[in-house]
């Protein structure tokens, strides 16, 4: 969508929401139907443990890989602990949509230690560009914010058309949790803080932050 808006709203160009490139752009991704996505499938033990054999052989030598084999067939012994782990997955799975989700928000970003910026959070480096002047790079700025103030109403709206994977739609949740939400750091784990009624933008510029109004939260 940025990409898209960078090509559209170029220095010196003029702009308004009944832009009809920008219209093509935004309906195309307008979408009235909601998708009814299936629960996350649970692999069966069997099955997750043979991957792990599959992706430790090419990595350890002979004897290696076969104490490896010998720490899985022990973990799948009947009443053994690999059995146990299995049936509370299958009680979780039959309780939720997805049984993975939560656990993958914590381990795999709240919980992880490196910097943020670097290893975790998107970011978005645009083109050098050439303003004819101040007023210009400011008009520039303003395009920007009204492109991604127009998908956050799309957001909210339920506008999005789902992502597909083949045949398959991806689940779209975590679109309405684009806008509003702050990673607050903490330890042994960071936590998020979601403002979906928030109607304000946080400008940086030379090192100074400023609070600029955007608009109601049910524009």
């Amino acid at each position: 969508f940025l990409m898209a808006m960078m090509r559209l709203l170029q220095p010196g160009k003029s702009f308004h929401g009944s832009n009809p490139a920008l219209l093509r752009m935004l309906t195309a991704s307008l979408s009235s139907s909601g998708s009814n996505l299936p629960a996350l499938p649970l692999p069966k033990l069997s099955d997750t443990l043979n991957k792990l054999l599959t992706t430790i052989e090419p990595h350890v030598d002979r004897e290696g890989f076969s104490r490896s084999k010998s720490a899985v067939e022990k973990f799948m012994t009947p009443g053994g602990v690999g059995l146990r782990l299995q049936k509370l997955l299958e009680e979780r799975a039959a309780n939720r949509k997805n049984w993975l989700s939560d656990w993958w928000l914590q381990s795999a970003y709240l919980e992880y230690r490196d910097p943020v910026i670097i290893y975790s959070s998107p970011g978005l480096v645009f083109p050098q560009l050439r303003y004819k002047s101040v007023d210009d790079q400011l008009r520039y700025a303003a395009k920007i914010v009204f492109g991604a103030l127009l998908y956050k109403r799309m957001i909210d709206h339920g506008q999005i058309k789902p992502e597909m994977m083949g045949k398959a739609a991806l689940d779209m949740a975590q679109y309405g949790k684009i806008f509003g939400t702050c990673r607050v750091p903490g330890s042994p784990a960071d936590s998020l803080l979601y403002h979906p009624n928030s109607t304000h933008i946080v400008v940086a510029s030379n090192n100074q932050y400023f609070k600029v109004e955007v608009g109601s939260s049910d524009a």
